[in-house]
């Protein structure tokens, strides 16, 4: 949409949002945050007053994974439905949440993003390599695969490891499928070398 087709209510309401989001996180927020958000709520009205909703396949693992940012999406959400009279569903909030993340300019923020991106692109490669295959990097299932490393690596971060009683059937699929337990066991070698960091048989 362009600005002008956009109602003055809208930007009022982004502008309420804006600054509580500035007043939050503890990172400066690119201005350009601001137009985004115009541009996605005016969207997201004008799909809830046709009863049009956007359903977010992976909104779980984004409330796990930036509970500050998914709690400001929420409190978005409210805002607006109270304002407006409407109700957006709660996988905006995850939307939100991916705005404000994106549009953080924090040098240390950006380094890990940088970080783990570089990760996760060699991790993929070793997958490719091991396994002959070319991974499409726009599918969802690739988008559940980054989702599950993120999950990995705020673990690594944590020095915490997953625990369960699954060893039976990690041994029965090392059996079965023992080209795959070759490429993992060379992931684990490479997690090693990058974040000193051993992976149990559960990861």
């Amino acid at each position: 949409l362009l600005l002008q087709e956009i109602d003055e209510s809208v930007f009022d309401a982004t502008t309420v949002i804006f600054d509580k989001i500035r007043r939050t996180i503890k990172a400066d927020i690119n201005d350009s945050l601001y137009f985004v958000l115009v541009d996605h709520f005016s969207f997201a009205l004008k799909r809830a007053r046709n009863n049009l909703y956007f359903l977010m396949k992976i909104k779980n693992e984004i409330f796990s994974l930036y509970e500050t940012e998914v709690e400001l999406g929420r409190w978005a959400i409210r805002y607006l439905n109270h304002k407006f009279n409407i109700r957006l569903l709660d996988d905006e909030a995850a939307v939100i949440a991916l705005h404000i993340i994106q549009n953080i300019d924090d040098p240390k923020i950006n380094k890990k993003v940088q970080h783990e991106a570089d990760t996760v692109q060699r991790i993929t490669e070793i997958v490719e390599d091991y396994m002959e295959i070319k991974i499409n990097r726009e599918s969802f299932n690739y988008s559940r695969f980054v989702t599950h490393l993120q999950y990995l690596f705020k673990r690594q971060n944590q020095n915490s490891v997953i625990r369960s009683e699954n060893t039976i059937i990690f041994e029965q699929l090392k059996q079965e499928f023992p080209k795959v337990y070759e490429c993992v066991n060379e992931i684990k070698k490479f997690e090693k070398e990058i974040f000193n960091f051993d992976l149990n048989d559960e990861e």
